[in-house]
């Protein structure tokens, strides 16, 4: 009835300007003629049709400005973002439901609030200088702050703002979209910490060089103020802190020289529980926790939240790292996902470096080897390319190991005469990398740098990896072994042919050297010129019998 009413006041007060706009021109009807006023009858009949139609229109364009107004206020209340209406202030004067959500403020203690008394600290002079941006420029702009819940709870937030239209006389307003990001942003860190961890992880040469800038990284991308990195002492049977890094604003003096005087057993504070347990643990506030020895200390620090992960390889225990804030921060499952799979990625650089240290341990005995060995070392590849050559395989060729390399070996230690016999006979082992004579000792004549040939003991081996077949040999001059073997022979021979001759008392004459037998030098390959130019002739010259008076002394 009130809004019938309502509506009804201004038709009246129409009504009554129309009245007195008629009495000035009214005209007297009875003096008319009979047509004018059927015309004028006839006109008054159209305009009231006009006008009821127009009347009819309005109210249908009434009632959808109303239906579109309760579906932009459904709208408004029910957007996932906030909304908020500022004034140069920073006084809220609208909001929606989604704004008092996020801020957790009712709708009615809202409006009214300075937005300035839900933004941290840290903010605070972002917000103002967006403020001024936004009623300077006149266009939309963007910032993202740290805001503050009524509860102390802390979140990330995005605000779009442009100005709002003012009417003559009102105040300049601007209007505000107000977005949580929070989630957003901790992916964006997550991911942020995970490359530069893995860089960290591909550029340092140690775990010692590595440590304190994974506990720098992950503390400054995520927000942690303090961080640490404990490994197991096998001997002892505890954890011992490694290193510790700390914000260098934070105040953290009393705690970090408890990390290092103190250590852990299994299951014992946060370390040990993540020792035993093998999976990152979290500890929203430290101070309640019964498991946390180090609880005054942190309490007197004003440390909350802390976390810790594993580093493991195959599933073993290597190393722990820690990270506390002074914020009380609930369990971030995503987070603590996320480090289980970095405490895999530090333990396989572990593991890596530790087979790299054996590796060059190895590769440094195997140095130590080749250079003592007596030996000549060489190992050859599929195309029978010379790759290694140690200095005793220098002393008996002739070769500098430079000079060498990369050649084939058949072209320069295999006689000429011999190389083509040498490769027919290798190509089967360097195709197959199977062969009768491998593992096994053969002789056979080789070629030094001055062209001389000698005899040389070789033994062949396949080394085993993956790929083509490789090969080493090990490779003995025999020169003088045979120099030695023969003159032993000829020896021999001399003292046969002494023990029938001697006995022979009744001959008065000597036995000619032609009456010994003689072992010919060895034709071919080791020929007097393959010994070096040893004269031969010299160790085989037979035994000559002394003739005294004419005949052999009496006993």
């Amino acid at each position: 009835m009130k809004a019938r009413r309502d509506q009804s006041a201004p038709s009246k007060h129409l009504r009554a300007r129309a009245e007195r706009l008629l009495h000035k021109t009214r005209r007297d009807i009875a003096q008319m003629p009979v047509e004018d006023v059927q015309k004028v009858v006839h006109e008054l009949q159209v305009h009231q049709i006009e006008l009821e139609m127009q009347n009819g229109e309005l109210r249908r364009v009434q009632a959808d400005l109303e239906t579109s107004r309760d579906r932009f206020a459904m709208l408004y209340d029910s957007a996932p973002v906030g909304f908020l209406t500022l004034d140069t202030q920073s006084v809220i004067h609208e909001n929606n439901l989604a704004a008092t959500r996020l801020l957790n403020l009712g709708r009615t203690k809202l409006s009214g609030q300075k937005l300035t008394h839900f933004v941290a600290p840290a903010s605070q002079d972002t917000l103002y200088l967006h403020r001024r941006q936004v009623f300077s420029t006149g266009d939309k702009q963007i910032c993202e702050l740290r805001m503050l819940k009524t509860d102390g709870t802390k979140f990330i937030a995005r605000l779009e703002t442009v100005v709002e239209r003012a009417e003559q006389g009102r105040p300049r307003r601007c209007l505000v979209m107000l977005s949580d990001i929070t989630q957003e942003k901790q992916a964006e860190h997550r991911l942020a910490a995970n490359l530069a961890i893995s860089r960290i992880l591909a550029e340092s040469p140690s775990l010692g060089d590595a440590t304190p800038k994974i506990l720098q990284t992950i503390g400054e991308t995520l927000g942690w103020e303090l961080g640490a990195a404990w490994t197991v002492d096998s001997d002892a049977n505890v954890l011992r802190c490694l290193k510790v890094w700390h914000d260098p604003a934070a105040k953290v003096d009393k705690f970090e020289s408890v990390w290092y005087n103190r250590t852990f057993s299994p299951d014992i504070g946060l370390p040990g529980r993540v020792w035993t347990g093998l999976k990152p643990a979290w500890i929203p506030d430290v101070t309640k926790d019964k498991n946390f020895p180090r609880a005054p200390v942190a309490a007197a620090e004003g440390l909350h939240a802390a976390f810790a992960f594993p580093i493991l390889f195959g599933g073993r225990f290597l190393a722990v790292m820690e990270f506390f804030s002074h914020e009380i921060r609930q369990p971030d499952d995503a987070l603590l996902e996320m480090f289980r799979s970095v405490g895999s990625q530090i333990g396989q650089f572990l593991e890596r470096k530790r087979a790299e240290g054996a590796l060059q341990e190895s590769e440094a005995r195997k140095g130590a080897i080749l250079e003592s060995a007596p030996d000549g070392i060489m190992t050859i590849d599929q195309q029978g390319r010379v790759t290694e050559f140690n200095p005793s395989a220098e002393r008996i060729f002739g070769y500098r190991r430079e000079e060498i390399l990369g050649q084939e070996m058949a072209e320069v230690i295999i006689p000429p005469a011999l190389r083509e016999r040498h490769r027919r006979g290798l190509a089967p082992y360097l195709a197959t990398g199977e062969g009768p004579v491998l593992g096994k000792r053969i002789e056979l004549t080789a070629l030094r740098r001055d062209g001389t040939e000698f005899p040389v003991e070789l033994s062949l081996t396949r080394i085993a990896c993956e790929g083509p077949p490789v090969f080493t040999g090990f490779v003995r001059d025999i020169t003088e072994r045979k120099r030695a073997a023969m003159a032993v022979s000829h020896l021999a021979a001399i003292q046969r042919s002494a023990s029938t001759v001697i006995p022979a008392r009744k001959s008065s004459v000597a036995p000619s050297a032609s009456s010994f037998p003689q072992t010919p030098p060895r034709k071919g390959p080791a020929s007097s010129k393959a010994w070096g130019g040893a004269n031969v002739s010299n160790i085989t010259k037979p035994y000559t019998c002394v003739k005294t008076a004419g005949k052999f002394p009496s006993r």
